[in-house]
């Protein structure tokens, strides 16, 4: 069976393409029976009760970026639903959902929508899978077409209902991106001082760092902290033979220097195989001006003493060296 053909259903918001709820599949000619076969078939997924979205060609990507586009689809389908039915976006996105639309980094279950609104509503104005706030003062700004708390209010949101690791990981993705700085993130926290969860987000707002390139950084740099270690130095540049490196994270005293080992970055593309071969060669002239490099991966992240014991190893290697 062909791909469905949407454009004759006439002009829709930028948010919607792609998607189709079953009133506009009983306009294509498709009754509550052939649904079911569209989606045996393939031809459409189904998204939430009534609406749908065209199957991808391809499932390429990484697994962290498959997931992010499926919660964005989520979004979408549930604006979707409300405009074609006339309930319209009387509230604005915010949480895990706004976090999504911003592009911040999300390493959580969490998969409900979170929305906030100026007003209080029946309880029965959302599905059973959204979760709204009454809060008249937010702060909101479009985000892919769609109304959202501003990335410093969604922040803050994120970091009261997540637990301490992706509360991290949303922050820091969003200083790495520029989205918030430290005192949008400060003001943030004095607008939620009332509100349940806002110590914990305090805190973890008081510890993000903005040189985290990656999910895997900022939980690198989590451990890091947790273990009897000195503290290393973030994103540390060193030139060698005339080209600037920079080291995820560095003892320069020592010419220790540890690498995260991962595919996801909050700025950038996942590596190619050109990048990584550059990478080798980048690692070949830091030890020949006689770094000593460390490289977890994510595996290694589950066991901090792990982490603990190789970089003993080689601190106690680094100072053999500078003794010879």
């Amino acid at each position: 069976m062909k791909p469905l053909d949407l454009s004759h259903l006439g002009p829709r918001p930028h948010f919607a393409e792609g998607l189709c709820t079953s009133r506009e599949l009983a306009l294509l000619g498709f009754d509550d029976r052939s649904v079911p076969d569209l989606v045996a078939d393939g031809i459409i997924v189904r998204l939430r009760r009534g609406c749908y979205s065209l199957a991808p060609a391809h499932d390429d990507g990484s697994v962290a970026e498959r997931e992010r586009s499926e919660r964005l689809l989520r979004i979408r389908a549930h604006a979707w639903l409300r405009v074609s039915s006339g309930a319209g976006l009387n509230f604005s996105y915010s949480g895990v959902s706004a976090a999504a639309l911003w592009g911040m980094s999300l390493w959580t279950p969490e998969r409900r929508i979170h929305v906030v609104q100026p007003f209080k509503s029946s309880p029965k104005d959302h599905a059973s899978d959204v979760v709204k706030a009454f809060r008249p003062e937010a702060p909101t700004e479009p985000a892919q077409g769609l109304p959202c708390t501003s990335p410093s209010e969604t922040v803050i949101d994120c970091l009261r209902i997540l637990p301490r690791e992706p509360a991290m990981i949303v922050c820091e993705s969003a200083l790495a991106q520029g989205l918030v700085d430290q005192s949008s993130l400060l003001e943030a926290v004095h607008r939620a001082r009332y509100r349940r969860g806002v110590a914990a987000a305090r805190a973890v707002t008081a510890l993000a760092s903005r040189l985290s390139e990656s999910p895997g950084e900022t939980r690198t740099l989590l451990v890091l902290r947790s273990l009897p270690l000195p503290a290393p130095t973030q994103q540390f540049e060193v030139v060698v033979d005339g080209h600037l490196y920079r080291l995820d994270f560095a003892w320069p005293d020592l010419r220790v220097a540890l690498e995260f080992d991962g595919l996801v970055k909050y700025i950038g593309d996942t590596p190619t195989s050109a990048v990584l071969r550059r990478e080798r060669e980048r690692e070949n002239a830091l030890v020949d001006d006689g770094w000593v490099i460390v490289r977890i991966t994510w595996a290694d992240l589950s066991h901090p003493r792990r982490i603990q014991a190789m970089l003993e190893r080689a601190f106690e290697r680094a100072r053999r060296y500078r003794a010879a």
